[in-house]
């Protein structure tokens, strides 16, 4: 499984709650057919996971046909909202990821 985040150099993750559970709370399991299965990690409360495609964020200002680190790279503060939340205070009331 492959997992990636932005985040800000000031700022670190902290896993502690994560190891406390013996991971995150969906494993995907791959299957011999190639599809990807998830199993719920038990130590967790029950939840449903959800699954969504990816989608444009143009509520943010991002560029679907262009890769975050080229418009990182052309315009770092487009994507300052990452340290900066409320440089986007308006998109989070109704924001689905």
């Amino acid at each position: 499984m492959a997992f990636g985040a932005w985040c800000d150099r000031q700022y670190g993750f902290d896993y502690t709650g994560v190891r406390a559970h013996h991971g995150l709370a969906w494993f995907p399991l791959l299957k011999e057919s190639g599809v990807i299965a998830w199993e719920r990690n038990r130590r967790y409360a029950e939840s449903i996971l959800e699954h969504r495609g990816p989608r444009p964020y143009t509520e943010l200002g991002l560029d679907a046909e262009r890769s975050l680190y080229s418009q990182f790279l052309e315009n770092p503060d487009s994507v300052m909202f990452v340290s900066e939340p409320q440089r986007a205070a308006d998109c989070w009331p109704t924001f689905i990821p």
